[in-house]
């Protein structure tokens, strides 16, 4: 994709569905189209008013594939600070496998659990057709106090890493 919108797959979505009791709080990197599928409560989008960036996230649990540019810091910078803030309890992040950078040593400071994907996530395009120019792995970190029940459902998508409890 030439473009900074990778739209999530549905096995991932119906996932976070399920560890989230059915129903997805808040996508904080989401549009209109993309909701439509992903069904969140509330989303923000890359419209500048709009965006996650500039608002308080308040929600009960948050799902996060951020633009995968140099903003992607600002995301991940944006979601740990609202954690710490306890705006949402929980959160499931779809990232690139990008372990050279101080963002992604960030999130795994943070996560009880995530999982490195086994192969390369087939992504959407605009007319949700999957896409084979993914170049990297991902990684599904998870953020909140249910790393068990993270790892029962997201197990299936590759090698599960948790930290000690």
């Amino acid at each position: 994709m030439a473009n900074d919108e990778w739209q999530t797959p549905n096995n991932i979505i119906l996932d976070v569905r399920e560890l989230f009791g059915g129903v997805i709080d808040l996508d904080a990197a989401s549009n209109e189209h993309s909701n439509r599928r992903i069904q969140a409560q509330r989303y923000f989008s890359k419209t500048f008013g709009n965006s996650a960036l500039n608002h308080f996230w308040c929600a009960e649990n948050v799902f996060l594939n951020p633009p995968y540019s140099r903003i992607i810091t600002s995301f991940i910078v944006t979601l740990l600070r609202e954690y710490n803030n306890r705006q949402f309890n929980e959160a499931v992040v779809l990232v690139n496998s990008d372990t050279g950078t101080a963002w992604y040593h960030k999130l795994c400071m943070y996560s009880p659990s995530w999982v490195i994907t086994a192969g390369r996530i087939a992504f959407l395009d605009k007319s949700d057709q999957p896409v084979k120019a993914n170049r990297m792995a991902q990684t599904i970190f998870y953020l909140g106090e249910r790393q068990s029940e993270f790892e029962e459902v997201f197990s299936k998508h590759g090698l599960v890493i948790g930290r000690l409890k």
